[in-house]
């Protein structure tokens, strides 16, 4: 997915730096990061507390989150398990994010994008 998302960045003339971790510890400075994306890995964290406070870590003041998930099951039993959004919603309040927000994916009308700010 990291090769994607550069080889699509370059296609679009936009400057990304991308980096593979397990979200717990990154090499990283406090306060470097303007936005971060999560898509279809959030219901996979095993430690979601703990993931939440490094990204908060490394965002600069005013940065953004956005976490993309499956809300509701598709017809099949294989495919992203669902997550309820208030679950989300809760975690990233719990470790001080605000501005909390979402919407529909028009990419997929099963899947929402959430978005919260670090103030």
């Amino acid at each position: 997915m990291l090769l994607k998302a550069v080889e699509f960045a370059e296609e679009n003339q936009v400057v990304v730096k991308t980096i593979q971790s397990d979200g717990e510890s990154m090499s990283l400075p406090e306060g470097c990061v303007d936005l971060i994306f999560l898509s279809g890995v959030y219901h996979e964290l095993a430690k979601r507390r703990k993931v939440l406070t490094e990204l908060k870590r490394i965002l600069k003041p005013g940065g953004r989150i956005v976490i993309r998930e499956r809300i509701e099951k598709g017809r099949f039993m294989l495919g992203p398990q669902a997550i309820d959004p208030n679950e989300i919603f809760a975690e990233l309040r719990s470790v001080g994010f605000a501005s909390l927000a979402t919407a529909n994916d028009p990419s997929d009308m099963k899947a929402s994008l959430i978005t919260a700010t670090l103030h």
